[in-house]
């Protein structure tokens, strides 16, 4: 049983020969499907039991205030991920994913003009996770076109020229690019140490170096605004929690947020750190002139019942662009077959 464009599909095989017999049959429709790197949402036993987990979830990009009122939309509804506003606040890079094929590729929208929509890939495979470049000029994103998923460049300006800036190993996520374009901090998922957090030289050294390398999980890497330190995301408490460090390093890990949260982000001056804490935006003024201090998280605002995938903030931190769920619940049913061959003799 294999997955073929979000479709679960049967084939018998002649395990003596090593080969398959006959043709696929198809058995569920919209199932869970990550390609890059191939993880679909079922299992089946040895006596005929089968369950698999369909959505068909769909988003809508929404700006709303630091009360969380809807101030305005951007685009149409769609399956929107890695949301990330340029660095003059007047472009957003995303992946939107074929709800068909479950492929995804980058895309900017101008959202000076409507969110005019420009594609920047149409490749074979997932392109996903773009970050900006401080200028603005570039974005690295994740591409899985001959391994797991590893970083690639492409200029706004050439866009024919996208080239790899690290090597193929385990999958690599794009978290964040340095203020002086000297480094780009990625999530890396290993087999010994789960996600860890590394940062690249792209200067021209072209060296990958672990930030934050634990038996923990450490994820959602986001540089300070003047770069002198990273926030991050590590169960090493039990729960996901924010934590931040100096950067380059050495020094001590501050611990952001207490009981769970997830997906930091700084506003443009600095003085303000966010992150999501259930379906609650969270904010902590925080202070880093000489030491880094931060304060109590502050609840911004709750958007149940509709589930954040994923948000961004407005350079002056008063605004938020939210990339909501609109359909499904928020606990998804699993489905479950008995006798599935069964299912055959029907289609």
């Amino acid at each position: 049983m294999f997955i073929r464009e979000r479709t679960l599909l049967t084939q018998r095989i002649d395990d003596r020969a090593g080969r398959l017999l006959g043709d696929p049959a198809p058995i569920a429709d919209h199932v869970d499907y990550f390609s890059p790197i191939g993880l679909a949402g079922f299992t089946v036993s040895t006596n005929g039991v089968l369950a698999y987990h369909a959505t068909e979830n769909s988003s809508q990009l929404v700006w709303v205030n630091r009360s969380g009122i809807e101030t305005g939309r951007v685009g149409p509804i769609a399956n929107y991920d890695y949301i990330r506003l340029s660095p003059e606040g007047t472009r957003l890079a995303l992946d939107i994913r074929d709800s068909r094929t479950n492929a995804e590729d980058v895309h900017v929208l101008d959202l000076t003009r409507g969110a005019a929509d420009t594609r920047i890939t149409s490749a074979i495979g997932g392109e996903f996770a773009p970050i900006w470049s401080p200028d603005g000029k570039r974005l690295v994103f994740s591409w899985d076109r001959d391994a797991p998923p590893y970083l690639h460049q492409v200029a706004l300006n050439d866009l024919g020229a996208i080239a790899p800036i690290s090597r193929p190993s385990f999958p690599q996520i794009p978290g964040d690019w340095h203020p002086s374009g000297s480094h780009v901090a990625f999530e890396e998922q290993t087999r010994e140490t789960g996600s860890n957090v590394v940062v690249l030289d792209i200067s021209g050294a072209g060296k990958a170096t672990p930030f934050v390398n634990t038996r923990f999980n450490e994820t959602s890497p986001r540089f300070s605004p003047d770069g002198r330190w990273m926030a991050y995301v590590s169960d090493e408490a039990g729960t996901p929690d924010v934590y931040v460090r100096p950067f380059p390093g050495p020094g001590e890990a501050h611990r952001i947020s207490s009981g769970g949260g997830a997906n930091p982000r700084w506003r443009r001056d600095g003085r303000e750190l966010f992150f999501v804490a259930g379906q609650q935006v969270m904010a902590v003024a925080v202070s880093a002139a000489q030491r880094f201090a931060a304060g109590t998280p502050i609840a911004r605002f709750d958007r149940k019942p509709a589930r954040i995938i994923d948000y961004d903030v407005a350079r002056d931190g008063q605004s938020f662009l939210i990339n909501s769920e609109i359909t499904g619940p928020e606990t998804k049913p699993i489905t479950v077959v008995v006798n599935w061959p069964a299912m055959l003799a029907t289609r």
